[in-house]
């Protein structure tokens, strides 16, 4: 049986759909994704604070939106505010059964042993105190597995993903590995309740978080172990306990189950990779009529490109008959060849690749990717490629939240400009429709551009580590 699963975008919400080739008939596996993404950095009673949850929430929205998710990011909330969050998204998206629905907890964790013996564990918001120094104010401010539990069961969709990176214990779900199953229509047709945490009780979360790499190179693909051309949620479950493990030498053992309810066990979450070769589930994407694009040769690619964050050129040069990767102060990479215009930098850890396009390459690497371009004789960089969605972004734009700010995008000499008040001037680069990244941030941070019922241009989003901004277009 051929299966082709198509993402359907229409405004906020993505529709996967799974097309059997040789039966001429499809069904929906989901009509709405929709993810809610918490990270807890800055704490105000106690804690010690998590700076970079910023970094990784940030990643985590990019990659789900990836697959189809329209993803509200949460950062900072305190009890109330996080309560109050969590019940208007399951209000606004899990009262439709056909739909899917991922929280993402970035932050502390706790595990308080009750007076009858029993283990509850508890996620931290902002503004909870220390339990060692108000064991009762804790209480009052943490929010239990218990009440996670009320918030899956209030859910109707019949899917939920409920994923911590945080470390606990609990008995709110039945632990242990399910095998993936063979068909995925079966999973996608019983409901379920999901939980993943990134460690047991008494283990820590160290801040540059082992857990979120793996899980966002997780939904890449790599978690996909029969490439089968998608992730079931105890799938990408099984992946991250074996490398999380390992990656942190036993420290962290992440956890998995699902609900104690006859009702709400039964199935499994579906990540659907957006690409695959047939006959495996694939993305469709709109057709292409240009030519076949011709990438650069070798000779054509060797000199040096710069990583704008901290200006530093990056070499690719060539040594007898291989290609070596420089970065100033770190060993010298080999890059060994995957793909048509892919490489992996074999020689330095996993998760190094690099993408040659045209005047730039494109850098994969676990603090984040990034597009780098090309640096030219005259030790300036080459614009990226102007296009017109580009265009189409050019003027002024002024913050919903604080009209008086205001940015501008502007074209100088053929580059296209992010002019942002005491800040530095910022190359931008369409990556996809309606999607802009800048060379200074990884790409998990993009502009994207939004839109009227009409498919009007009215302003952009702009997302930063804290939060995502919103700017209404004011001049063109």
């Amino acid at each position: 049986m051929c299966l082709v699963v198509i993402t359907i975008f229409a405004q906020q919400r993505a529709e996967i759909v799974v097309s059997f080739a040789d039966k001429q008939t499809s069904e929906t596996l989901y009509k709405g994704s929709y993810a809610l993404v918490i990270g807890v950095s800055d704490y105000t009673a106690g804690w010690d604070d998590l700076p970079g949850v910023v970094g990784d929430t940030g990643a985590v929205k990019f990659a789900l939106e990836k697959h189809g998710f329209s993803v509200s990011l949460l950062p900072n909330p305190t009890e109330r505010e996080l309560d109050t969050k969590i019940h208007h998204f399951i209000k606004d998206h899990g009262y439709d059964s056909e739909n899917r629905l991922l929280i993402y907890f970035a932050g502390h964790g706790h595990t308080d042993t009750l007076a009858d013996g029993r283990e509850l564990g508890y996620i931290v918001p902002a503004d909870a105190p220390l339990p060692k120094k108000d064991a009762l104010g804790f209480k009052q401010k943490a929010i239990s597995m218990d009440m996670i539990q009320a918030y899956a069961r209030q859910i109707q969709s019949k899917h939920a993903l409920f994923v911590f990176d945080s470390c606990f214990s609990g008995k709110l779900v039945t632990r242990g590995n399910f095998p993936v199953p063979a068909r995925i229509l079966e999973e996608v047709k019983y409901s379920v309740r999901q939980f993943v945490t990134a460690g047991a009780a008494n283990q820590t979360v160290p801040d540059e978080s082992i857990f979120r790499k793996f899980f966002v190179r997780g939904l890449g693909g790599e978690a996909d172990r029969n490439r089968d051309g998608y992730i079931l949620g105890s799938e990408l479950a099984d992946y991250l306990k074996e490398n999380v493990t390992n990656y942190s030498d036993g420290k962290q053992t992440p956890q998995y189950g699902k609900i104690r309810d006859v009702d709400l066990d039964r199935g499994d979450f579906v990540f659907v990779l957006p690409k695959t070769e047939t006959p495996t589930p694939v993305i469709s994407q709109p057709i292409d009529l240009t030519p076949p694009r011709q990438f650069p040769a070798p000779e054509k690619f060797l000199g040096k490109y710069r990583f704008e964050a901290s200006r530093t050129d990056m070499e690719i040069a060539r040594e007898g008959d291989k290609l070596l990767f420089k970065v100033p102060s770190q060993p010298t990479g080999v890059l060994e060849k995957i793909a048509e215009n892919r490489y992996k930098v074999s020689t330095l850890a996993d998760g190094f690749f690099i993408t040659v396009l045209d005047n730039e390459i494109y850098l994969e690497q676990p603090q984040g990717n990034y597009y780098l371009p090309r640096v030219k004789q005259d030790g300036t960089t080459e614009n990226f490629p102007a296009t017109a969605g580009l265009r189409e972004l050019v003027g002024i734009y002024a913050m919903d939240s604080r009209p008086d700010f205001r940015v501008e995008i502007a074209e100088r000499s053929g580059a296209f400009l992010l002019l942002i008040p005491g800040q530095p001037i910022y190359k931008l680069r369409e990556k996809s429709k309606d999607i802009f990244i800048n060379s200074y941030v990884p790409d998990a941070f993009p502009i994207r551009a939004n839109r009227d019922s009409n498919g009007n241009l009215v302003g952009i989003s702009i997302t930063q580590p804290e939060a995502e901004f919103r700017y209404r277009r004011v001049v063109r």
